[in-house]
Order: structure tokens, then sequence, then C-alpha cells
């Protein structure tokens, strides 16, 4: 409601009834529409429209409510709800379900709610005024993904970008189907997903004193024990950080690593030993790349089409591979090896 505009009238004129009505009529009526007009860009302010407003917003932006899909969301509910999640947890989005919105279907549906919707759209307008920077992609997968993210480009028209925590299954359903990032023309992004909860199966003398860590502290020197993870998936990731230069380790993906804790089960593994880094393909020498100091991390990924290695972070060789499903391993050759802070991801 605007300010009554008869009130500022002089003193002369507060006994003209007539001239009172009119103003009232007339100016405060305009004022009343001014200010309707002044308050409707916050009313469809993204982060604050709902329903129909943020429609209008989805017109403006051009992206439409109904998707080409179903999105599958899980809600918060009671204990006497199969089907329902528990809390959220601080600093881990993966845990419990969102509260239901008003009239909210809680079936699978294809037209999305005003909690996912307001997201594609956000990430719509960033895709929309990307300058193509790498600044401001990297802007734009910290506004979307809202967690320290890691970025791998390799170089080879394929960037892996993977979130440093567990992500909510309906944002990881949007990221992997739905495009959300920009992205230049020919280039594919590839999603690995950090796992949690997951068990190491170990072979030979290899321990694991915790899911991060895998050492081998007795038995006898040579590629004997190992740790691996027994479900292989097309797209795989498997990181470690040597605490030494002197003990051998090679980490890397298998097809079958339940076969002998040998290198050669390794389809594509990363050397680091005796302070030299070296790829070894199925047990065959591809390359000895660098020196490395302790504390340095190693990570072998796969994309589905190429294996990359890494040596803290940066990518030193890429293999071009067929299709196949890998499993991350650990393999440990000398009494004392140990791979501190092990990752793993899948696709």
């Amino acid at each position: 409601m605007s300010i009554d505009y008869s009130t500022l009238l002089t003193s002369e004129y507060k006994n003209s009834p007539n001239l009172i009505q009119n103003v009232q009529l007339t100016a405060n009526a305009i004022g009343d529409i001014t200010a309707l007009l002044q308050s409707l860009p916050a009313q469809f302010d993204l982060d604050v429209a709902l329903g129909s407003q943020l429609d209008v917003d989805g017109q403006w932006i051009g992206f439409s409510r109904t998707i080409g899909g179903v999105l599958l969301v899980q809600f918060f509910g009671f204990a006497d709800d199969p089907t329902a999640l528990t809390f959220g947890e601080l600093g881990s989005p993966s845990i419990g379900g969102r509260f239901l919105e008003l009239n909210e279907d809680t079936s699978s549906t294809a037209t999305l709610a005003d909690p996912e919707y307001r997201l594609l759209l956000r990430a719509k307008i960033l895709q929309n005024d990307w300058d193509g920077t790498v600044s401001e992609f990297e802007a734009a997968v910290s506004d979307v993904i809202a967690m320290p993210t890691t970025v791998i480009d390799p170089g080879t028209a394929v960037v892996t970008i993977m979130p440093s925590l567990a992500v909510d299954p309906v944002l990881m359903q949007l990221l992997t189907n739905y495009d959300l990032l920009p992205r230049a023309g020919g280039v594919r992004y590839q999603f690995l997903f950090p796992s949690s909860g997951y068990i190491w199966t170990l072979a030979g003398t290899a321990t694991s004193p915790n899911l991060t860590t895998i050492q081998k502290l007795t038995g006898t020197t040579g590629w004997n024990s190992s740790a691996y993870i027994a479900s292989p998936s097309t797209h795989a990731y498997v990181s470690w950080v040597m605490p030494d230069t002197s003990n051998y380790v090679m980490g890397g993906l298998a097809t079958n690593p339940s076969g002998s804790p040998n290198f050669p089960t390794l389809n594509f593994g990363l050397l680091s030993g005796n302070n030299a880094v070296q790829v070894y393909e199925s047990g065959t020498l591809r390359g000895t790349f660098a020196s490395f100091q302790p504390g340095d991390s190693f990570a072998v990924y796969y994309d589905g089409k190429e294996a990359v290695y890494m040596q803290n972070g940066k990518p030193f060789k890429t293999t071009i591979a067929a299709s196949a499903a890998l499993a991350p391993m650990i393999l440990l050759y000398s009494i004392g090896a140990t791979a501190n802070n092990v990752q793993i991801a899948t696709g």
C-alpha cells in the first residue's frame, strides 16, 4: 500500500472533502499501482518464486517444468512408512530426504516440483551467461553442485567431474541426465560420485584398519597381497597417497580382481615405489614417468573409453581402451607398504 497522498494537502484544504476524495481516488490509486509494479521483480526472484511465478521465470529463461524423463524424488518421513527417508545431515547431502511441499505428488513424475525446477533454472542461467572461460565454468560447478569438486581435463574432450562428497540422489539424476553445466561443443562430461559403505576384499596378508588405509605389515616380499572392491563399474576411479618412497604399491582397475593378487591382474595399474612412477597394463610396462615425494597422491580412472593416470591431481598418461567393467584394486609388494587416504568413486 502506498502512502495516502491526501495527507500531504496543505492545511487550507483539510476541510475540503471533495478534493480529499479526488486525491484519494486518483493519486492514491496511481501510487498503489506503482507500488505493485515495483514489487513484481521481488515476486519473481528465482530464490523465492513459487508455483506459477517460477513457471514464468522458466519461460523467460527457456526451460520447461516438464522434463523428458522421470525424476525419482525421495522424501523425509516417519518409521511407519518403509519408503521414507531420515532427516538429512550437515555435510552429507546424500543422507536423508527433503520435506514434502504442499500438494506435491509423491509419485515419480516428469513434472518438476519447485526445489528441483529452481535448481535446473539456476543451472540454465549459468549456461546462458557462460563466457567460455575456465573460471566461470568452475564457478558454475561450485554453484550447481554446492560442494568442493575436482575437475579433471586430460585434454581428450572428456572432462571428469568428481564431487568431494556423496551427493543428493536427485542432484545425481539431474547431473547425469540433464546437462546442467556449461559445456563447450564436442566436450563430454563424465561424473564420478564418491562411494561410501563399500567393503574391501582382502587377499594375502593385506589388512585394512579403516576404509581409507590398505597396508601389508606381515608375510613375504612379493606381489602376493591385495585389497579390492568386488563391484566392477564401467566408470571407476581409485586414488591413494604414498607415505614414503621406499615401499612398493600399485593401484588401479581390474576386470577380475579376485584372481591372483599379482600386478598383471590390473588392466590399468600405476606403480609408486622406490621413488619411481611406472604404468603397467595387464602386466606390460608402458613407461617410467617421474619420481615422487612422500605425501604425493596417485589416481587411475576409467570413463568408459579411456584410462587416465594422474599424479598430484595432474594427468600424465591416457590410454584408449575398450568398454569394460572394472573394479578398484590396491596391490602391495614390500613388508610395510601402505596406501593412505584411499578414495573410490564410480559413475
